[in-house]
């Protein structure tokens, strides 16, 4: 699937006002400082992984090697690496008005090969959907352009923030709009190796729009949850997005799902976090409600800090919101609200909750609030988890807001809370570990990890 943060930034059909403007290094280097003054009153802690320090000197060779006019995709690089040094996956910045244009207006041709993974030296085909397909789902590319796929790997990796299973994730996935970026441009010379031979290929390039309609196919619209009974009637919950606009969907969803399952049990009950990035921690914990009647909580606590960029944001807010967020613009700037330490709750009853097997699938694109949600099971024993590890550390940044910068037009987004993880082991920077580890083989169709825990629910083991 595609993924949703390589088209940040609104649909743009003219061309931009000041699309191709130049700007002076005085005016980068400007920039450059009003980001990061802007992420140091709005972050809890920007220098978590990088020392104030180290940052300042990255800061100045970085505006020492600015160019003096430069466009904005010429200066995106020098942003994307103090971006990247704060190291968490939700500190980014987004795209410029020229590149998306260039992609969704201009249509220029992007590299039409989805990859399934990387294995440290071969980027492993998924499906090539160029105009004139060659490669094959196994095959493994050596060379795009005569760039080594490592090494474009290694350097993309290095446009991203967070664990290096999630960064890697990202490079995986926006590969077409990396390549495109870094002027690795249509058409496309191929190495690659199939089977045990070595060969060679030039493709086509695909416009983006198209290359997400070929991609799609006939499938609908990704639908953010569904249910269905799988062999031997074990229950599947697909959990795909946990956005806060589907909160009231989802509660009838659950009602649904499980006034089901109550009237034709499930032989045990599989949730599927591997696609879910995350979204509203609130639908995570109605699921809960449904599966144990363990005590947990979803959150060893919340740090909030108050910034005059995030009143600003607050009051960019429809009316309602603005009034239900006084207790934050009332405090003072620089103050931080703490909160969500409440010690573990036993659930209230719940008559449709489920009683049976339970395993939760998660893998590296589970993200933010699906991660929180994944930490809870693990951290409480509430259920059996099962794939790979998850794509960040539950002790973590989040709740973003955009910073525009006011001499580009460019902008980044940053946090303002810090979560802890919801056993408050405020030291433990790993990822959410599955019991049972299963690694997805690219060159097979089959969802491995999908019959592991078919497999599990049928043997307890």
């Amino acid at each position: 699937m595609l993924p949703g943060f390589a088209f940040e930034g609104k649909r743009v059909d003219t061309l931009p006002q000041g699309y191709g403007q130049r700007f002076s290094k005085q005016q980068i280097e400007a920039d450059l400082a009003f980001m990061v003054h802007a992420m140091e009153n709005a972050h809890p802690n920007l220098y978590h992984s990088i020392s104030k320090e180290q940052y300042s000197k990255l800061k100045d060779s970085i505006v020492a090697a600015l160019k003096d006019s430069m466009t904005r995709d010429e200066a995106r690089p020098s942003f994307v690496k103090m971006i990247a040094a704060i190291n968490e996956g939700h500190t980014t910045f987004r795209n410029s008005l020229e590149f998306v244009y260039d992609i969704n207006e201009a249509k220029k041709p992007v590299f039409a090969v989805m990859m399934e993974s990387f294995d440290g030296q071969y980027l492993v085909v998924k499906k090539d959907y160029s105009p004139n397909a060659t490669l094959q789902a196994g095959d493994r590319v050596i060379k795009i352009n005569g760039h080594r796929v490592d090494s474009l790997v290694n350097r993309m990796t290095g446009y991203y923030g967070g664990l290096p299973q999630w960064r890697q994730a990202l490079v995986i996935e926006a590969l077409m709009i990396d390549l495109y970026r870094d002027g690795v441009r249509a058409p496309f010379d191929v190495e690659y190796v199939n089977g045990k031979e070595r060969k060679k290929a030039r493709l086509e390039g695909l416009p983006l729009q198209a290359l997400m309609q070929a991609a799609r196919g006939n499938q609908p619209v990704k639908i953010p949850f569904t249910f269905e009974r799988l062999e031997n009637n074990i229950g599947y919950l697909n959990f795909r997005d946990m956005d806060r606009m589907y909160k009231q969907t989802f509660d009838t969803f659950l009602l649904k799902t499980f006034t089901a399952i109550q009237q034709q049990p499930v032989n045990g009950l599989i949730v599927d976090l591997r696609e879910n990035g995350g979204g509203d921690s609130e639908l995570g914990d109605n699921l809960l409600q449904h599966i144990t009647d363990k005590p947990y909580r979803m959150s060893g606590g919340v740090v909030w800090k108050i910034s005059q960029e995030y009143k600003n944001y607050i009051g960019k807010m429809d009316s309602a919101h603005q009034a239900s967020m006084t207790h934050y613009t009332e405090r003072k700037n620089g103050e931080f609200l703490t909160g969500g330490d409440n010690a573990p709750e036993k659930p209230e009853y719940n008559g449709l909750r489920y009683k049976g097997k339970v395993c939760f699938l998660i893998g590296n694109h589970t993200f933010s609030s699906a991660n929180m949600l994944a930490a809870t099971v693990m951290d409480y024993k509430l259920a059996t988890l099962i794939g790979e590890m998850s794509g960040e550390a539950p002790n973590d940044y989040g709740d973003i807001f955009p910073i525009k910068l006011p001499q580009t037009g460019m902008s980044c987004m940053t946090s303002s809370k810090q979560f802890l993880r919801p056993n408050g082991d405020k030291n433990d920077m790993n990822p959410v570990l599955p019991n049972i580890y299963v690694k997805q083989n690219a060159a097979t169709n089959e969802d491995e990890v999908l019959q592991r825990a078919i497999q599990w629910v049928k043997q307890g083991k």
